[in-house]
């Protein structure tokens, strides 16, 4: 990204740091008060801005298009497209100071480091089929600007498919994310089940783009 894209990214990260002051302010008063209700959520709201993390979760049906946009997104051909994504892996893309991939599986404390280049063994259908290898995220580490600032794009497959299979591990990421990017086709009318996946997410519509 360029100078000119980055620019809002600084000014958005000044306005969380201005609005954590503020807060913090609040909080004292609430604490001070012995308002703990109140003082308890301003302390949520201090540590979520602290984190210095704008979560973007990204989600449709298979073959939405949702890793050709993350693709975009990062300008480069990480993410495998053209193929089921893996049964229930979660991708997520973040800075880090060297470009890697961290695999945490399932019920194993040490993560695996891989290169990027070794993302479709674990989260694709062809490579990880029905997740035999118990992924339970990769995460994909790139020495991008933009992606300094805070910035995490998170892919989760299953926020559409769990309405027909049941609550996933992923289905957090809707609460937990700032925004949410729902990736559809424009070749089709929407299918039932994304109509039913708005119908259900009205209280964190603000957050929802349609892609």
């Amino acid at each position: 990204m360029d100078a000119a894209t980055l620019s809002p990214l600084r000014a958005y990260f000044e306005l969380r740091l201005s609005i954590a002051d503020e807060i913090r302010t609040l909080w004292r008063v609430f604490k001070e008060g012995r308002d703990e209700g109140a003082s308890d959520l301003c302390f949520e709201l201090m540590a979520k801005l602290a984190g210095d993390r704008f979560i973007v979760a990204v989600t449709g049906q298979s073959q939405s298009g949702r890793s050709s946009l993350l693709n975009a997104l990062i300008g480069r051909d990480l993410l495998p497209t053209g193929v089921p994504a893996g049964t229930s892996a979660i991708t997520v893309v973040k800075y880090g100071p060297d470009d890697r991939l961290i695999v945490h599986r399932e019920n194993c404390i040490s993560p695996e480091l891989e290169p990027v280049s070794a993302l479709a063994e674990y989260v694709s259908e062809k490579g990880n089929p029905r997740n035999r290898k118990n992924v339970r995220t990769a995460c994909v580490e790139l020495r991008l600007p933009f992606l300094r600032y805070g910035v995490e794009f998170v892919d989760t497959p299953h926020l559409i498919s769990s309405i027909e299979a049941g609550p996933a591990p992923s289905s957090n990421w809707r609460y937990e994310c700032d925004a949410l990017f729902f990736v559809t086709s424009v070749d089709d009318s929407m299918a039932g089940v994304e109509r039913e996946f708005l119908q259900q997410n009205r209280p964190i519509v603000d957050k929802i783009f349609l892609c």
